[in-house]
């Protein structure tokens, strides 16, 4: 037996107008999921994520009791030994509380103890090379106080000075014998031009006169020119004097600073031998058991945001993925209506069987798969129903003449 509608109309929809994606899950929007018969069922539920972080955080702390225990092992050596035990547990937390007792043999603990009294007496060996040090830099600040006042005692003025004296001196001296010297001859050469006749202002006797005043006036010179070597001399010597005394003292100066490093180098000689007895603990500490301290363990919390976040985008990435199943639905449906579907399709239900709603339109109609009667059921068509089209959009259903309702899907998704 033949059908009308199966010889005059072609489906609502193609078959894979609704073919789920490879690899999605049918959409949040589609009907059927989860526990209806043929539904596409739904994605596995992400763990709590409270759940996942109290398992974490347990699993941590038992694997650092765990590992915490393993370290408290109990242990000797020639030097002594170390003994641990779990004495009770912390009430807040629950973790277990241990009690370590380290013990040393006799004759490192007697060096210990002498060490411990050596470095307790190191202070005042320290105290007393600081106030060397200070005492040593309170000297130094005044040598070179010293060393500033010596350039101040240099005085060029008093070499100038005691170089004028010399001069003085030296004229003075020479001139001394100068004086009656051209005096006799004065004497002696008046007399001469008297008995030769010659008179003041005869050619004769002013040459006479010229010649002793030339004599006179260089001799003086000459002991004036000698005066002032002999003054340079003197000022020279005295500004050396001067130098050569700043230059000894200089040197006292240096010889003092020179003592005082000496000193300073003791004290910290004396400041590095206290410290002996702090190294001698340290050595002696690394012999006894345990030294390097108890076995450390610490547990880390769960990543509780890390978990969060991933349900969040496991969350996400299923509304996503729903979302675009569902905008697929809907441009296939008005892709469809508006090409394919221009006339008015057989949707009348009760020319269907195996009805099933699958998805809901946006505009409220339901949408199924379905099978015509006196098709085979492995056929599966896709569409609306006809009187869910009449009462939302009546004026895109047509009844046929064979009694059965068509759909125009142009109208219907408007």
């Amino acid at each position: 037996m033949r059908h009308y509608w199966l010889t005059s109309d072609s489906p609502d929809l193609p078959v894979g107008a609704f073919r789920r994606a490879r690899g999605l899950n049918r959409p949040d929007t589609l009907e059927g999921i989860g526990g209806g018969k043929g539904g596409g069922g739904s994605a596995p539920s992400y763990p709590d994520p409270n759940v996942v972080a109290n398992a974490v955080t347990g699993t941590n702390e038992q694997t650092a009791a765990y590992n915490k225990a393993l370290n408290l092992n109990n242990y000797s050596n020639p030097f002594g030994s170390q003994q641990s035990q779990q004495i009770g547990t912390d009430p807040n937390t629950g973790a277990p509380i241990y009690n370590t007792t380290v013990s040393t043999n006799p004759q490192l603990q007697n060096l210990i103890n002498t060490s411990l009294g050596q470095a307790g007496n190191s202070w005042q060996t320290n105290a007393n090379s600081i106030t060397g040090i200070a005492g040593i830099n309170n000297q130094y600040s005044g040598l070179n106080q010293g060393l500033l006042g010596l350039s101040s005692g240099l005085s060029p003025a008093a070499a100038q000075q005691a170089g004028q004296r010399g001069q003085d001196a030296a004229y003075a001296s020479q001139t001394q014998y100068l004086d009656p010297q051209f005096s006799q001859q004065k004497e002696s050469l008046d007399a001469q031009l008297a008995n030769q006749g010659l008179t003041p202002g005869s050619e004769a006797y002013n040459n006479a006169m010229t010649n002793y005043n030339n004599t006179k006036q260089q001799a003086y010179s000459n002991a004036q020119n000698q005066s002032i070597l002999t003054g340079n001399q003197i000022g020279t010597q005295n500004w050396q004097n001067q130098l050569a005394g700043v230059n000894a003292q200089s040197g006292l100066y240096g010889m003092a600073g020179q003592n005082l490093g000496q000193q300073a180098a003791l004290y910290g000689q004396q400041s590095q031998l206290a410290q002996l007895p702090f190294s001698q603990l340290q050595s002696l500490a690394g012999l006894v058991p345990g030294y390097s301290g108890t076995g450390q363990s610490s547990a880390s919390p769960a990543d509780l945001a890390g978990l969060y976040n991933n349900q969040y985008q496991s969350k996400l990435a299923g509304y996503n993925a729903g979302q675009s199943s569902q905008n697929s639905l809907t441009s296939g449906l008005f892709g469809l209506g508006s090409s394919a579907l221009m006339g008015y399709m057989m949707s009348d239900r009760r020319a269907k069987r195996s009805i099933r709603r699958v998805a809901t339109f946006p505009n409220g109609l339901g949408v199924y798969t379905y099978h015509y009667i006196g098709e085979a059921r492995n056929v599966r068509h896709i569409g609306f129903m006809a009187d869910e089209v009449r009462a939302i959009a009546p004026h895109a259903v047509l009844r046929g003449a064979d009694g059965f309702d068509r759909v125009n899907y142009v109208l219907a998704v408007r």
